[in-house]
């Protein structure tokens, strides 16, 4: 016996003082008419997907002991009357901020990427946000990332970000032959989370790189070497630079030796997914012989390229949601700087990252 389809009639909310009835319904997702559910009157209470249920908008502002009682009260033969009783308490802020399983990684890394921050009222984004920002590091194992919060009191909440190393540094070796250079080879080493005051343990967060390639008797060879500090004097600004050599000696010979000096910045407007990258470039460019293709002498050129980007993409080797949107503008030599060498080019890229199953790795990227 299925007996009768019951629907909304009327919804009433008590208790509420922060939020307002009009503000509870929306997120409450029912209208008088609509045919009653359970399940879904339970999700849009405490937790759904989206994150837009009556249980989060209350623990963004901290209301940790929210509560939420349903009455059901029938009214003629198949409509029910709705009253739910809204337990706000108190607001609570964060206490203790720790860590735990970094056993690299100083906590000094892992704080300035924190959205929690001890005094601020709790919030769930913030939380949220932190472990995005922890993975965004690519130091550790985002599996296993997570967070426990605990209370203090009956104001105070402590929380401790639980994570799991893994190594991030990256060694590459090849050697190969071509018909233009003979055998040729390659080294590089990169270390993702470096510290150049103890360079032999490491965990300060800063990235070196080193790439040497080559071929056979000289006749391509290049070199290069960089260090990059992303949190300089302790503020979200990038400093690094970058030192390049590089030869090639086939039916011409061609030598180019130069510098970059980066420098980038995290936005806070028009929200703190954006951040703007300069970079500052010197090459001599020194043809000994053009081989028929280029102009033997020396060239020089000065140039100065601007980055402005904004990324939701937190996984950088295997992202599984968010966009990234950059637009590069590169200037070199004209009215403005010096040097022999002269352009002017922009590139605009988009990319996204969209699920295709629920619950599942299955995504399409986008660009």
């Amino acid at each position: 016996d299925e007996g009768k389809k019951f629907y909304i009639n009327n919804i009433k909310f008590e208790g509420n003082k922060l939020y307002s009835d009009t503000l509870l319904k929306s997120k409450l997702g029912f209208k008088k008419g609509d045919v009653y559910n359970t399940k879904k009157l339970q999700q849009n209470i405490y937790s759904n997907e989206s994150e837009t249920d009556i249980s989060s908008t209350y623990l963004d502002n901290g209301y940790l002991a929210f509560n939420a009682d349903v009455e059901e009260k029938v009214v003629g033969d198949n409509k029910i009357d709705l009253t739910i009783k809204i337990t706000e308490n108190n607001p609570f802020k964060f206490g203790l901020v720790n860590f735990e399983g970094n056993d690299k990684t100083k906590d000094k890394v892992l704080r300035r990427e924190l959205y929690s921050v001890p005094g601020d009222y709790f919030t769930k984004t913030s939380v949220k946000r932190s472990l995005e920002q922890l993975r965004a590091l690519n130091y550790f194992n985002p599996e296993k990332l997570n967070q426990d919060i605990s209370l203090a009191n009956d104001s105070t909440v402590n929380i401790k970000y639980i994570v799991a190393e893994r190594s991030s540094d990256q060694f590459n070796a090849s050697i190969g032959y071509s018909g233009s250079f003979g055998i040729t080879g390659a080294l590089g080493l990169t270390f993702n989370n470096f510290d150049i005051m103890e360079p032999f343990s490491g965990g300060g967060g800063q990235a070196l790189n080193f790439s040497w390639q080559f071929g056979e008797a000289g006749t391509y060879r290049t070199f290069s070497i960089g260090l990059s500090e992303p949190w300089f004097l302790n503020t979200p600004t990038l400093l690094g630079f970058n030192v390049f050599d590089s030869r090639t000696r086939y039916t011409y010979d061609v030598q180019e030796t130069g510098a970059i000096v980066n420098i980038g910045r995290r936005f806070k407007w028009p929200d703190d997914f954006f951040r703007g990258d300069w970079a500052v470039k010197y090459q001599e460019t020194n043809v000994l012989d053009g081989g028929g293709y280029y102009q033997t002498g020396r060239r020089n050129q000065f140039s100065l390229r601007q980055i402005i980007s904004r990324s939701t993409v937190f996984d950088p080797v295997f992202p599984l949601n968010g966009t990234k949107f950059s637009n590069t503008t590169e200037l070199s030599g004209g009215p403005f700087l010096p040097g022999n060498t002269e352009f002017l080019k922009n590139i605009f890229t988009a990319e996204t990252y969209t699920p295709l199953i629920r619950n599942t790795k299955l995504v399409l990227y986008s660009t």
